[in-house]
């Protein structure tokens, strides 16, 4: 366990990779195999580093957000899978366990808010930085959102964007408000405000993905990658905080 400890983030990148490897090659039935491995990974890594650490509510909080994540990575999978086998695209049997993953990752982007807001509180007066990030990445999603709507998508979905875009900003903003915390202000930019800007990045591929480029093979992979590696940036944040 003290390799792990110390060399669990190694494992991660390893599983990552081949995760990624396996999209990239189509291969769904094999994810199986790494898939699921990931957030397990990222659990106990954080486990074994910030269990002699007090701030139990915290780690409560941590854990129940990555629990959430593993539960959408699977329905992700899955819906993939299902895609792969169908063989008209248009019916995409898989759109209700798109929508109940995408619900599952807004869920953790709350809990991180709330936790972003714990460790330096949100003051309207004191908040340049915070103010600047939630506004800009409001202009990028409703760009984005523009360029979606271009195509007749269910309304089912466009609720399910802009109410992401919505979460997202916010917490994004709640993250930056970290840095304004001396003390915290270098886990702020080295975790998680790169971190959360990635997975971010990641969702709008996801959405780009499923109504736009739906035939751009380089994005799964491309999601894939992003993802794991914002959850590993602000599980690695969140494990700085808690040994500090």
């Amino acid at each position: 366990m003290k390799l792990f400890k110390k060399y669990g983030l190694f494992l991660f990148w390893l599983v990552l990779i081949l995760d990624c490897t396996l999209t990239i090659f189509n291969n769904v039935e094999y994810r199986v195999y790494t898939k699921p491995f990931l957030m397990p990974i990222l659990v106990l890594y954080f486990y074994l580093n910030t269990n002699k650490s007090r701030h139990a509510l915290t780690k409560t909080w941590v854990y129940l957000s990555l629990l959430i994540s593993w539960a959408s990575e699977l329905l992700f999978l899955y819906n993939s899978s299902l895609q792969s086998k169908s063989d008209i695209l248009q019916k995409h049997p898989g759109d209700q366990f798109l929508v109940i993953a995408v619900i599952g990752l807004l869920i953790t982007f709350v809990i991180y808010g709330m936790l972003f807001n714990k460790m330096h509180k949100f003051n309207i007066k004191d908040c340049q930085e915070a103010f600047i990030a939630m506004v800009g990445l409001s202009i990028i999603g409703l760009i984005f959102y523009k360029f979606l709507t271009i195509e007749k998508i269910e309304l089912r979905f466009k609720s399910l964007v802009i109410n992401s875009i919505i979460i997202m900003s916010l917490v994004m903003g709640l993250a930056t408000n970290v840095y304004k915390n001396k003390i915290r202000k270098n886990m702020a930019y080295q975790f998680f405000i790169p971190g959360f800007f990635i997975i971010t990045i990641s969702v709008y591929i996801v959405f780009a993905h499923r109504f736009l480029l739906q035939d751009a093979e380089f994005l799964p992979p491309v999601i894939v990658l992003t993802y794991g590696f914002g959850q590993m940036l602000i599980v690695r944040g969140f494990t700085k905080y808690l040994k500090a």
